[in-house]
């Protein structure tokens, strides 16, 4: 586990109102307030990691006592997290969060291209369907727009981006990828796994559900960065063209 949680700031930086448009800017902003809602979900696994671990501590603790007696069902330890007033299983929520951050995470990349759309093309009229890879497309086509694009493609170039892609698609449109988790009573190690699936000719192997949060949000953090200040220099540069 992470020694520190994930931070993401969420400033509206002074240039930017200076070179984007009020409705660019929305945009943006829109797509930063994702990152930070990935991140809530990470935060949301880790505390029912701790719950998990908290649990088995409590079973060991009773079991070296010889406190342990029952229903096969009470003698394990409790596999469920207080939420909102009640007990929910561990399962459940970690399906929850796994559903909610990976359509979080791709979503942020069509609402990241409707901001690179009003900023780049700001002369053209926005499509009524927009998605990113329309947008990315379009940039590769500008011979001007050669380090933008290349900032982009450092980050879609990626197996994490096509990942994230293809984890929410089939989450969407299939049946949904649920994660697995295993105790081992022993010492109380546990281990998360979001299973091996396919989408399309693309297969992806089974991974552990934190690495995965966490190198997704990395991705999406990088490339809000690193695209957003080549595109503050294009626009710099160009703006009154």
């Amino acid at each position: 586990m992470m020694n520190e949680e994930p931070y993401f700031s969420l400033e509206v930086r002074e240039e930017w109102k200076q070179f984007f448009s009020q409705q660019a800017l929305a945009y943006l902003k829109s797509a930063q307030d994702k990152i930070l809602y990935s991140i809530l979900d990470i935060n949301g696994f880790y505390s029912v990691q701790k719950a998990i671990d908290d649990s088995y501590k409590e079973w060991n603790r009773k079991l070296m006592k010889g406190g342990l007696s029952g229903s096969v069902s009470d003698v394990l330890p409790h596999d469920a997290v207080s939420y909102f007033g009640g007990d929910v299983p561990t399962e459940l929520l970690l399906d929850k969060i796994h559903l909610n951050f990976f359509s979080t995470i791709h979503s942020f990349f069509d609402t990241y291209a409707q901001f690179l759309y009003r900023t780049l093309f700001p002369k053209d009229n926005v499509p009524s369907k927009l998605y990113f890879y329309n947008v990315k497309d379009k940039i590769s086509s500008d011979s001007t727009m050669v380090s933008v694009e290349k900032a982009i493609e450092q980050y879609t170039s990626q197996s994490t981006y096509s990942y994230i892609s293809d984890m929410d698609n089939t989450n969407k449109h299939s049946r949904h990828v649920s994660p697995e988790t295993t105790i081992f009573l022993n010492d109380g190690e546990q281990q998360t796994d979001v299973p091996a699936f396919q989408k399309g000719k693309r297969s992806h192997d089974k991974q552990p559900m934190q690495d995965l949060l966490e190198d997704s949000t990395a991705l999406v953090k990088g490339f809000f960065n690193d695209v957003t200040t080549e595109v503050l220099k294009y626009v710099r540069t160009n703006k009154g063209l």
